[in-house]
């Protein structure tokens, strides 16, 4: 596959398919090319209704942080060419956005998260196909770069 040129965006949730998906965007990242590993993370709505979830959120906030920090394990020490963002959201649509807002040419996601049921392409991957403005590669754990 071709080198990209520019921006890329990596869908990560800390499963070892988005791990890979972080390494494979890595290798197709052309010279100049700045790669964003995005997580993306639901908080239930019952944290704006009952108030006794308040504490809830900063709880998903620093879950989140903790996430994306193991990608910065995966991507090396490359600060000019990788940029790290955490977004509160439903993760296709954020990425879907996301993608759109820094002109990417390109998202990268692992065939399936963590997400609690077993199948060959996760839910998130699935609405992604269905709603991103550019090309979709969808990595799967074993996948080699």
């Amino acid at each position: 596959m071709a080198s990209v040129a520019g921006p890329i965006i990596v869908g990560y949730d800390g499963s070892d398919a988005a791990r890979q998906a972080v390494r494979t965007a890595l290798t197709l990242r052309g010279p100049g090319a700045v790669v964003t590993v995005v997580h993306a993370y639901e908080v239930p709505f019952q944290v704006d209704v009952y108030p006794w979830f308040s504490d809830f959120r900063d709880t998903c906030s620093e879950v989140a942080k903790e996430v994306l920090e193991s990608a910065r394990g995966v991507a090396g020490d490359d600060e000019q060419a990788i940029h790290y963002e955490i977004v509160e959201g439903r993760p296709a649509e954020v990425l879907a956005r996301r993608a759109e807002e820094l002109s990417a040419q390109m998202i990268v996601v692992g065939s399936r998260g963590m997400g609690p049921v077993l199948a060959a392409i996760g839910s998130v991957t699935l609405r992604l196909l269905h709603q991103a403005p550019c090309p979709v590669v969808v990595v799967p754990s074993s996948a080699e770069p």
